[in-house]
């Protein structure tokens, strides 16, 4: 049950290389019960976003109606009686309107962007977050290994064991993330550890890669370059 609501939260709001890397570890098809929650927060959110607008329509325009009515006398009847339900669209910048509105919007968008390349994309807050992050971690590595003002040195790769792979690089690379598939000169691998070590007096990162059997099939992979 726990693995099943990390796998749902994981699913609802991680970029997809690291929900990857979730379903990967729980063994859980995130991808799909990615789209199925955007599908349902678009749809669901949309309709309480609209109850919720129509309830405060109401409510507004009763108390707009109600002070003009008991200030009849007033010059402005007529001004309350029109402002009264502009003051309705106030809905859209409560917490409760913004919410409902951020989930229905963000869920028929990521939807949309499902259907035109099959790839559901991170929830919009949580990726700007963790793209922050990560520029936070790069400049960090960086600047241990001292190259925060100059240019950070050529990779490393070398051939440790019989199909296993170290590729040592100045700072942290998403696509050598542990569980990615990683093709190096025609071969295909896999991450399998990634850790700090030394080079010199250099702090870098060193990703261990083991090959693949020929017979297993990739749904994705990225070439390193």
């Amino acid at each position: 049950m726990l693995r099943m609501g990390g796998g749902l939260l994981a699913a609802a709001f991680l970029p997809s290389r690291l929900r990857e890397r979730a379903a990967f570890r729980l063994e859980l098809p995130l991808a799909t019960w990615a789209a199925a929650l955007c599908l349902c927060g678009a749809v669901l959110g949309g309709i309480c976003w609209a109850l919720g607008w129509l309830a405060w329509m109401e409510r507004v325009t009763g108390e707009a109606s109600d002070v003009a009515v008991s200030q009849s006398s007033v010059p402005n009847r007529g001004g309350l009686m029109f402002f009264g339900p502009l003051l309705a669209f106030a809905y859209l910048f409560t917490w409760m309107g913004a919410s409902l509105g951020y989930v229905a919007l963000t869920g028929l968008v990521r939807s949309g962007v499902w259907v035109a390349t099959r790839d559901v994309p991170g929830d919009p807050l949580v990726s700007l977050g963790v793209a922050l992050a990560g520029g936070l971690r790069r400049l960090q590595a960086r600047h241990r290994a001292g190259t925060l003002l100059r240019e950070a040195p050529a990779d490393l790769v070398r051939a440790v064991a019989e199909g296993c792979l170290e590729i040592v690089t100045a700072g942290t690379r998403a696509d050598l993330a542990v569980g990615a598939s990683v093709e190096v000169d025609d071969r295909f691998y896999q991450v399998v550890d990634v850790r700090v070590g030394v080079e010199g007096k250099r702090t870098v990162l060193v990703h261990t890669l083991q090959e693949l059997p020929p017979e297993d099939v990739l749904r994705g992979f990225v070439r390193y370059r």
